[in-house]
């Protein structure tokens, strides 16, 4: 209890009241008042605890690996559909509606391949198969720390589902632009099915990462986080990473475009983080809807 203030001999100046004079007693006054603040708090400060930061880069230079066979592969594909097309691989390019700093690394590769398009799709499936795999241990890692679960070694249809669900993931935009490129009126409605799928994919994804006992409701609040976060930055990247990867390529060549790619991946992988903090702490105070929930004294860990 605070000791009583003590009156003030005559002819003195009486002491002043005790006030809020810290930062934490006018936080902790902030929360009583601001619904969801002691929440968005008990976030930022486990995503801190955590290292998230860490987290999400390693994951995203994990991630930047699969994209290196993922080119391969494309290399290899735009050179068979270019020779059964009898065309060109820059017609093929054009017909798909893809441009920018990345066409050209792909054209170059696939043009000086051209001969030996089969090594270069089965060197893409040997290094996608690996890096893939990769990515996901990677992505586990990320949600036993947030969940502070026990670290299990998954199997093998495990491993290549959720490896699949991840290619998809990565793939989801590139199949949007094509599509808003060949059908422009629909873009008002390709937008939302994008994010549609990225939820429902990541909701899959989830299920397969380690996320305690809890059930797959209290894994939406994260999906939802993913959807909408990466269709956003799926906006911005339709209007300003394809001009922001001509501009860097042209100044600082194929090192601009990685930095580019490596801050925009570091960026995703951020909020796939905070996704799976977001489910770890919302299950842990026991505010899942829907579902069984559970209270635990371990919410402020």
């Amino acid at each position: 209890m605070a000791e009583p203030i003590e009156p003030s001999p005559p002819g003195t100046s009486s002491p002043r009241r005790p006030r809020l004079g810290t930062f934490q007693e006018r936080l902790d006054a902030l929360e009583a008042r601001m619904p969801g603040a002691s929440t968005a708090r008990g976030i930022y400060s486990r995503d801190r605890r955590h290292a998230g930061s860490v987290l999400a880069a390693g994951l995203a230079f994990r991630l930047f690996l699969v994209l290196l066979p993922l080119y391969l592969l494309a290399s290899a594909a735009l050179g068979f559909l270019a020779e059964r097309r009898g065309s060109t691989v820059s017609a093929v390019e054009g017909a798909l509606g893809l441009g920018g700093a990345v066409v050209k690394v792909i054209n170059a590769s696939s043009t000086e391949a051209h001969d030996g398009r089969w090594l270069l799709l089965l060197t893409g499936l040997v290094l996608l198969a690996y890096t893939v795999n990769s990515a996901y241990r990677a992505l586990r890692l990320v949600h036993v720390v947030a969940w502070q679960d026990r670290p299990e070694r998954a199997g093998p249809l495990t491993t290549a589902l959720g490896g699949l669900l991840l290619v998809a993931m990565l793939l989801w935009g590139s199949l949007a632009s094509v599509l808003v490129s060949h059908f422009p009126n629909a873009g008002p409605l390709i937008g939302p099915l994008l994010i549609v799928a990225f939820g429902g994919t990541w909701l899959l994804l989830s299920t397969l990462l380690p996320h305690d006992a809890a059930p797959w409701r209290a894994l939406i609040p994260g999906a939802a986080v993913v959807a909408i976060a990466l269709g956003a930055m799926h906006l911005v990247s339709s209007y300003y990473i394809p001009h922001k990867l001509s501009s860097t390529s042209q100044l600082y060549g194929a090192l601009g475009v990685a930095a580019t790619v490596m801050t925009w991946l570091f960026l995703a992988c951020r909020l796939i983080v905070a996704a799976a903090v977001v489910n770890a702490l919302l299950w842990e105070r026991g505010r899942v809807v829907g579902g069984v929930t559970k209270l635990t004294g371990s919410a402020m860990r």
